[in-house]
């Protein structure tokens, strides 16, 4: 059993490393939000509304590549955290809210307020991540 378990081991590693340039470039993204203030409350703590500048969403809709799949279906097999699933759902919020953050600078706005996340399976293997809110200009108290 020891020997099946490193093969398993060294398989899911050489996958993982397949992929890592892909998770890189979402990493650099993630320090894009500037100053924009995005929350689920309905104020942003510390600030006071001073104008509403409407409504805005984001989107992405994500597959695994099917070799991820297969890792996946192979840790479900063992059991333990599907990391390939976690990490799918954390790069499409990531990719939203960097939209989401763009399209509220649109509106010179510098606060989204009351923000919902979604997300639904459209056909197998796919998710859609959905995230709207209420983009504000906001002057601190």
């Amino acid at each position: 059993m020891w020997h099946y378990n490193n093969c398993f081991k060294g398989f899911l590693a050489i996958i993982e490393l397949v992929f890592m340039a892909r998770k890189e470039k979402f990493v650099r993204r993630e320090g894009a939000f500037g100053t924009i203030h995005i929350v689920t409350t309905p104020e942003v703590p510390g600030y006071k509304t001073k104008e509403v500048k409407g409504l805005v969403w984001a989107s992405s809709v994500r597959a695994k590549f099917f070799l991820q799949d297969l890792k996946a279906m192979i840790r479900i097999f063992f059991g333990g955290e599907v990391r390939e699933y976690y990490d799918l759902l954390n790069e499409a919020r990531r990719e939203i809210l960097w939209k989401l953050n763009n399209n509220a600078k649109a509106l010179d706005a510098n606060a989204v307020v009351n923000v919902r996340l979604v997300a639904t399976q459209i056909v197998p293997g796919t998710v859609e991540i959905l995230a709207y809110g209420t983009a504000v200009k906001v002057i601190k108290e």
